[in-house]
């Protein structure tokens, strides 16, 4: 079996597995010839359906470019060609829609599969599938019945459409039904899907019911009211009668596909699909930048298919302020569960915006750690506000509930705990803490999380940025963390108010959507209605961000691969801490922080970075604490001393390499030259 993928790498036990991009005729042709297959399952398509209506090139290539080329690759095979088609190819007029209905898809993403449809048609023996599927995903790409069980999980009230229908059905149901038709040597054109229908309200409602979660959670909504940049079709149920004559066998009704789903579900499917994630980067994967001996302590990891996103941003209509920033935004929220992204140009104009939202003046204070880069206490200063410095746990890097009550007073506008190296501050305990202080002092407290470090870490079970507990997380996209958009931001939020206002603020401060249409004296019109700034990301780096958030789940497994090397072959040695994971967090580990006792080493921390140089290790300090720097000592008093666990932490730590496309035998060279440097000393 091979199995060919594209933007989202797979490791699937008894298969081969290998990216090809599908528009590259010669790389497909190639993988045909060498493999010889007797079937070919051709399931591979674009699905954003927005960005697709303002991108007809990049839709035409997707969708149709790559079919033609498959069925040019296969001209001199006798292989059976079954093509996974959609629902949207239909009106949406009532249904229920059977084959012999003429097309009419009101999308370009139905109109490019109904072209790709024609050609597979053409080739003899091809069996095309008109369907709907969900089921459960090897990555944080969410089907439908995942995304409402996920809003269930996060107890978040979320939309059903109750005015659209359809039939779609469990992917392990379309494996059976598709193997009985390959048995019967069916061929020609089929809807494939279960024999009834019911509408995106009630498929909702059925999953919260099977999981044993509240249904009322999911609320009656309606396509007309959703705004979407392309049209959808309102009932796309589909006629089953001639494939369950053709099979002389009955397709399963929506509730049965529901009860296989949520049995897989309990069976844990999903994380024996995800086992092979965390294998060893293949060489070619990790492309750019290439090789050159140096281990880094951090490094980007990206790939062809990173560079094939942004080129086709590039040769389309939009390079900024287009469909791919919102596309981006949803990736995150799909991540996360935040129901409101607003992406920025830096993880510092997220903070920024962040404390603008919640109204920070020069009356107010900020309570943040020491412990970070120092954007963490500059957003405050831009606001003219005073930052205060809880001090770290000694063990996690963290500030702590514990540290941040003393400095709390009727001024505290803002808490800010900073994720250090990945890890989860504990967010309830400090929620707890600031719904207390609230009461007291009858004053409002915002909990800003700085996420900058933890896209993919979770808490509680739930992933970092869900906001849970905090009014705001923000994230940080630079090279060296866990996804890139070469520089860029992001802040989450679950409060629509705030959403809106950082939207706001992040182009100026400029809109139009306060005016009723009899405001507006024509379409060139827009108002300044507050002061904000041009801190808007490009179409270019977001194309690239949502290709690297397909490969999240994996960069988070293959870090987490190395992390456990490293702490099993690092353990026990002499004048080394190594970091440790609290219960109830799952950290990313963005960095991989031990401390050294310098003095017992008998090395200096410059002496030991040199000396790992020679080796080409390259390694970092995370951080000089923001007290000790001199703007902070200069403006605001700070120094040494005032934060004695973060001095500590300062004067002992050092960040070894530790990023997802090092190999292991960069991980092993490493580990031999700390352990000489610690063994040298005994």
């Amino acid at each position: 079996m091979l199995g060919l993928y594209h933007r989202n790498p797979v490791r699937i036990p008894g298969a081969a597995c290998r990216g090809v991009d599908m528009t590259d005729y010669a790389a497909l042709r190639a993988e045909i010839q060498n493999f010889t297959p007797d079937v070919v399952i051709h399931c591979a398509s674009r699905t954003d359906v927005d960005a697709m209506e303002v991108d007809e090139e990049g839709a035409w290539r997707a969708n149709v470019l790559t079919t033609r080329n498959l069925l040019d690759a296969l001209r001199d095979s006798g292989a059976k060609l079954i093509f996974i088609s959609t629902d949207a190819v239909y009106s949406g007029a009532p249904g229920p829609h059977d084959e012999e209905e003429f097309p009419a898809p009101l999308n370009r993403y139905g109109k490019t599969k109904r072209a790709a449809e024609q050609l597979a048609l053409q080739r003899p023996g091809a069996l095309v599938a008109r369907t709907n599927i969900y089921g459960w995903n090897l990555r944080d790409k969410l089907s439908i019945a995942e995304w409402f069980l996920r809003a269930q999980q996060q107890k978040h009230a979320v939309s059903g459409f109750a005015d659209a229908l359809f039939s779609s059905i469990y992917v392990g149901d379309l494996h059976d039904l598709l193997e009985a038709a390959m048995a019967k040597g069916l061929d020609g054109l089929y809807n494939v899907a279960c024999r009834d229908g019911m509408s995106k309200l009630d498929f909702g409602r059925a999953v919260a019911d099977l999981f044993g979660f509240d249904t009322h959670l999911v609320l009656p909504g309606s396509v007309r009211d959703a705004h979407f940049t392309a049209s959808r079709g309102l009932d796309l149920t589909l006629d089953v009668t001639a494939l369950e004559q053709a099979l002389g066998q009955l397709a399963p009704t929506m509730a049965e596909s529901l009860a296989r789903f949520a049995a897989d579900g309990q069976a844990d499917v999903q994380g024996q699909l995800r086992a092979g994630l965390a294998a060893e980067p293949e060489p070619e994967q990790a492309r750019y930048p290439a090789p050159d001996g140096r281990v880094p302590y951090g490094r980007q990891w990206l790939d062809d298919d990173d560079l094939a996103a942004v080129d086709a941003v590039m040769r389309g209509a939009w390079l900024t302020q287009g469909p791919h920033v919102a596309a981006f935004e949803q990736a995150l929220s799909d991540y996360t569960g935040a129901a409101h992204v607003v992406a920025v140009n830096s993880g510092t104009a997220a903070l920024h915006l962040a404390c603008m939202a919640a109204e920070l003046g020069p009356e107010h204070e900020v309570i943040t750690s020491p412990l970070t880069f120092a954007a963490s206490a500059n957003a405050a200063v831009y606001c003219g506000a005073t930052p205060r410095f809880a001090d770290i746990d000694p063990i996690t890097g963290n500030i702590t509930a514990d540290a941040i009550a003393p400095l709390i007073t009727p001024r505290t506008r803002i808490v800010t705990p900073v994720h250090f190296a990945g890890q989860s501050c504990d967010m309830a305990e400090i929620r707890a803490l600031i719904d207390a202080k609230q009461a007291e002092f009858g004053t409002r407290i915002y909990l800003l999380e700085d996420a900058c470090h933890a896209l993919g870490s979770t808490y509680g079970g739930k992933p970092v940025g869900a906001c849970e507990y905090s009014d705001m997380a923000c994230m940080s996209f630079h090279p060296v963390k866990h996804v890139t958009t070469g520089e860029g931001g992001a802040v989450l939020t679950q409060d629509v108010a705030l959403g809106e206002r950082v939207r706001l603020l992040r182009s100026h401060g400029i809109s139009r959507d306060h005016l009723t249409p009899e405001q507006m004296p024509g379409p060139w019109y827009y108002e300044q209605i507050a002061l904000g700034f041009n801190y808007r990301i490009t179409d270019i780096q977001c194309a690239l961000g949502t290709s690297q958030m397909a490969k999240l789940p994996r960069f988070v497994a293959r870090r987490r691969v190395l992390v456990e090397r490293y702490n099993a072959e690092l353990a026990g040695l002499p004048h080394i801490t190594l970091p440790t994971e609290s219960p109830e967090r799952l950290s990313n580990y963005h960095l991989y922080t031990v401390r050294f006792d310098f003095a017992a080493l008998g090395m200096d921390r410059k002496a030991v970075m040199l000396k790992l140089n020679e080796d080409h290790i390259y390694t970092q300090v995370h951080y000089i604490p923001v007290t000790h720097h001199p703007y902070y000592r200069q403006r605001f008093g700070t120094g040494p001393g005032d934060c004695p666990h973060a001095d500590a932490f300062y004067a002992q730590c050092l960040s070894l390499p530790l990023y997802p496309a090092m190999s292991d035998a960069d991980a092993a060279h490493v580990i031999a030259c700390v352990r000489g440097l610690l063994t040298a000393s005994r």
